[in-house]
């Protein structure tokens, strides 16, 4: 009765899926303290360790503002790459994929590194994937519903490697089973609570820019070196008034200088033209090209800067994580080891025919391609069961 008084009131044993919820020492705690007074996008400072702190706005530096600008680029081709097919020689969905895929890695590798942040080892197998699955479009590729599936996975674990590189997974930056709560961070919370910081990051850069131009302007070498400048500009709009009544008569008097101005004024002109008629098409495409840049600019500055990556209390999710532990640690295992053994026996039946290329053993009437399709969306869909079987003995054991 003692005992139980003793330990009335007290709280439950963290669960140990969660150590990061066990009681912080007084050492520890000041630590944390410092840690969460240091810089945002120190090296090694990860969002893992700091969900369920006060999250301050970080600001933008010269980093940021820079990239703002090259994820307008990167949105434009992530269209202009896989559907406009502006650039001749990239099919639809085929090679411009690929190396999109390749651009928007290296722009992710280079914003993380720059801003002093050193991406987890696991993050290279991560990219591994995504490399793989995007690389994968420059071979020759059939499409259709598998296809699909396979553009699918690629976004997916795009921005999924995004959070891996920058260490904002959430349970101390690892692959683990809150692998819903990652999913959800990279394809809603972290893009959309950032949708519109690359205007606020340009208009930054343009702050900026503009102290340094006052900066130089006040020092006293500048002031006369700006007004040389403006005289050259002002002589050249003079020199072009002046052009404007001398050309024709020259173009008058020699048939030669006529005819070389007419071609260039010609294709000026044309190229004016052809501007005007397809302005309509520029506006279609920016409709769609700044949406895109502004979600993965979102995605990519959330995950370096910790900006809404804090939204997650994580003594309450692992609370409701040990509520959902309800199946016993035997049943778990009884019931993968009787799917393991299933799995090695068909295994082993299919072991003559799976090596045979060898030895060049096949069913009667089979041919290589033939046999190659033969099951394969039904072993696809067992794949996709195994996953949810894990994923389920993961959450549910004891």
């Amino acid at each position: 009765m003692e005992q139980e008084k003793k330990t009335a009131g007290m709280p439950c044993p963290p669960c140990k899926s969660a150590p990061f919820s066990r009681a912080v020492k007084p050492a520890a705690q000041e630590n944390a303290v410092q840690e969460a007074a240091a810089p945002l996008g120190a090296p090694g400072q990860y969002g893992g360790s700091a969900v369920g702190r006060t999250e301050k706005t970080p600001g933008f530096t010269g980093v940021d503002a820079a990239f703002a600008c090259g994820f307008l680029a990167v949105g434009w081709l992530f269209w202009e790459l896989q559907l406009w097919s502006g650039w001749r020689w990239f099919g639809n969905a085929g090679t411009g994929t690929a190396l999109f895929t390749a651009l928007f890695a290296g722009a992710v590798l280079a914003y993380v590194y720059l801003a002093k942040l050193r991406p987890p080892r696991e993050s290279w197998f991560w990219l591994a994937v995504l490399l793989c699955l995007g690389l994968g479009y420059a071979l020759p590729y059939g499409g259709g519903l598998l296809g699909a599936v396979h553009y699918g996975a690629l976004l997916f674990t795009a921005e999924y490697w995004t959070l891996s590189a920058t260490g904002r997974l959430l349970k101390s930056g690892k692959t683990s089973n809150w692998l819903p709560l990652d999913v959800l961070n990279a394809l809603f919370v972290l893009p959309w609570g950032n949708f519109m910081r690359l205007p606020a990051a340009f208009v930054f850069g343009l702050k900026g820019l503009g102290r340094r131009v006052r900066a130089a302007r006040s020092e006293p070498g500048e002031r006369s070196r700006g007004k040389r400048l403006l005289g050259v500009l002002g002589g050249v709009a003079l020199a072009l008034l002046c052009l404007c009544f001398v050309l024709p008569l020259l173009m008058a008097a020699d048939d030669g200088f006529a005819s070389l101005l007419s071609g260039f004024v010609g294709r000026l002109a044309a190229w004016f033209s052809g501007w005007r008629d397809s302005w309509t098409e520029f506006v279609v495409k920016v409709f769609f090209a700044l949406p895109t840049a502004l979600y993965l600019y979102g995605l990519v500055y959330g995950a370096v800067r910790g900006r809404r990556a804090c939204v997650y209390d994580k003594k309450e999710v692992c609370a409701v994580q040990r509520g959902l532990r309800f199946a016993p640690r035997s049943t778990v295992l009884t019931a993968l080891f009787v799917l393991c053994a299933v799995y090695l026996l068909f295994i082993s039946m299919q072991a003559k025919y799976l090596f045979g290329a060898f030895w060049g053993a096949l069913p009667e009437g089979f041919s290589y391609s033939e046999y190659a399709r033969q099951g394969f969306f039904e072993l696809c869909r067992v794949a996709a069961i195994n996953i949810v079987i894990l994923l389920a003995a993961n959450v549910m054991r004891r």
